[in-house]
C-alpha cells in the first residue's frame, strides 16, 4: 500500500508544478512607455522659415530639450551657428550663439536677416532636405549642437532652415521707392499691428500722395496716409504689399512676409 501512495504524492507535486508553470507563462508583459531615446534629446524650430531679405526682418529659433522621461530638461547648454550652401558662414546675425534651456525646456535666439545683396553661393538654391524641391534664393540653417554629455548619439545636433526671400519691389525709371516696416516683430492672432510706410520717398521734386496697402489676407487700404493698423483672424505667413504713388502718378511697390502666430 505504501507504493501507490507515493506515486499519488508524486503525481500531485507534479501537477502543481506544472499549473505554476502555466501561470508563469501567462502573464503578460507590460508594454514599454515614455520616450524612444536612451539620453536627453532636443528639438529646434524656426518661426517663420521664410523671411524677406531686408536686413530687418527676423526669425525665431526655439529649441526645446527633454530629458529621458520625456520632461522638460533645465539648464542644459547649446551652441549656435550657421551654414549656407554647406559651411560656416555669417548670413545675417543670431541675438545668442550660446543659449541654456530654462525651467519650461526652451531657449530662445532671434535670427535676423541680411541686407540683399550679390547672389552668396554658386547655385543660390536652397533645399530643406533631400525629398524638397529646391527653393530660389538662399537658404541659412541654423544649427544646435549641445555642449556637455547625456544626449543620445542621434541628439547631438539638430538644424532648422530658414529661407530668404528678396524683397519684391517693382519700380520703374523715376518712380518712387516704396518700403515699409512694422511692430510688434512677432504678432499674434488678433493683435494690432502698426504697419508704417514712412520709410517711402519720392524722386527729387515730387511728393508721396498715396498709400495703398495688400495684407496678404484677401484685405486691402487705401489711404492718403503711410500709418495703418491690421490685425489678422489666422495664424499663418502674410505677404504684405505696399504701393506708394506720387503726384506725378508714377508708383512704385515693396513686400514683406509677416508671420502670424
Amino acid at each position: 500500500m505504501a507504493k501507490p501512495l507515493a506515486k499519488l504524492a508524486t503525481f500531485g507535486v507534479g501537477l502543481a508544478l506544472a499549473t505554476a508553470a502555466c501561470v508563469v507563462n501567462s502573464t503578460d508583459v507590460p508594454s514599454l512607455t515614455g520616450p524612444s531615446e536612451m539620453g536627453l534629446s532636443f528639438g529646434l524650430t524656426a518661426s517663420p522659415d521664410t523671411i524677406t531679405q531686408d536686413g530687418a526682418s527676423q526669425s525665431r529659433i526655439v529649441l526645446s530639450a527633454f530629458d529621458p522621461s520625456g520632461k522638460p530638461a533645465v539648464g542644459v547648454s547649446f551652441r549656435l551657428d550657421m551654414i549656407v550652401d554647406g559651411s560656416f558662414a555669417e548670413f545675417g546675425t543670431l541675438s545668442a550663439r550660446t543659449l541654456l534651456t530654462g525651467s519650461d525646456g526652451k531657449a530662445t535666439a532671434v535670427y535676423t536677416a541680411p541686407p540683399v545683396m550679390p547672389k552668396f553661393g554658386f547655385f543660390d538654391l536652397c533645399s530643406p532636405s533631400i525629398f524638397s524641391n529646391p527653393l530660389p534664393n538662399n537658404c541659412v540653417q541654423i544649427v544646435a549642437t549641445s555642449v556637455g554629455t547625456g544626449f543620445s548619439a542621434n541628439n547631438y545636433n539638430k538644424s532648422v532652415d530658414v529661407h530668404l526671400v528678396p524683397p519684391v519691389t517693382s519700380r520703374a525709371p523715376d518712380a518712387p521707392m516704396a518700403n515699409f516696416i512694422y511692430s510688434p516683430t512677432f504678432p499674434a492672432v488678433g493683435q494690432e499691428i502698426n504697419f508704417n510706410g514712412n520709410p517711402s520717398a519720392a524722386v527729387a521734386g515730387r511728393i508721396l500722395i498715396r498709400w495703398d496697402w495688400n495684407w496678404g489676407d484677401g484685405t486691402t487700404a487705401t489711404e492718403a496716409t503711410p500709418i495703418q493698423d491690421h490685425d489678422y483672424a489666422f495664424s499663418g505667413n502674410y505677404p504684405v504689399t505696399l504701393t506708394v504713388y506720387d503726384n506725378f502718378g508714377a508708383f512704385s511697390s515693396a513686400t514683406r512676409y509677416i508671420q502670424i502666430h
